[in-house]
């Protein structure tokens, strides 16, 4: 059974839990390879509004795509619901991403994110890609933010403690694109004043 973390950081209506600052990680793609963009049950869930973005986008994204992960995309369509009606990125064979590109190193990309990079398209990718190893879980009036330990991120442990990287760090350009940075801004002021 996973743990849950007692929040300890409340931010507008994002309660936050503590291994957002003892947990030491930053992703070593080197080690991992992107395993996080070929594991799993199911697709990347997507949030309300990704949808349409990423139909915006696809036509930029297009050419950065395997041929493999084309073909399931031309199969699946470019998002499909999972059995809960959860939007999902479509995956190959149920494991890998239609959207993930091996380079040559064996390191899986995002094709959104390399889309980005190039000044194609200003879709970066999945917010829930992003703020990995971060996961939402959202209740009627707020929402909670919990760190989600996965075997495969073992080396990005590993490497946050070698740079003494806290996890709010390693994910800060992801918080700011979901929450803006003011909510970020009040979040490390707790974190580095907490109260008396």
């Amino acid at each position: 059974m996973g743990r849950l973390c007692l929040p300890v950081y409340v931010v507008d209506n994002v309660l936050v839990g503590n291994e957002i600052t003892t947990v030491l990680f930053t992703c070593d793609l080197a080690r991992c390879k992107g395993a996080c963009c070929a594991s799993g049950d199911s697709g990347t869930p997507l949030e309300m509004g990704e949808v349409e973005q990423i139909e915006h986008a696809f036509e930029s994204v297009k050419p950065y795509l395997t041929k493999t992960g084309y073909q399931q995309i031309e199969r699946e369509g470019l998002v499909l619901q999972d059995n809960t009606g959860q939007w999902v990125l479509p995956t190959v064979n149920q494991k890998e991403c239609a959207y993930a590109v091996r380079d040559d190193t064996g390191v899986l990309q995002c094709a959104f994110e390399l889309a980005f990079i190039a000044g194609k398209t200003r879709f970066q990718k999945p917010i829930y890609c992003h703020l990995y190893p971060l996961q939402i879980h959202r209740f009627d009036s707020y929402e909670t933010l919990h760190y989600h330990r996965w075997y495969i991120c073992a080396s990005g442990c590993t490497f946050g403690k070698i740079l003494g990287k806290p996890l709010y760090e390693f994910v800060k350009p992801a918080l700011i694109r979901q929450y803006g940075q003011a909510w970020y801004d009040d979040l490390v002021n707790q974190i580095q004043n907490p109260a008396q």
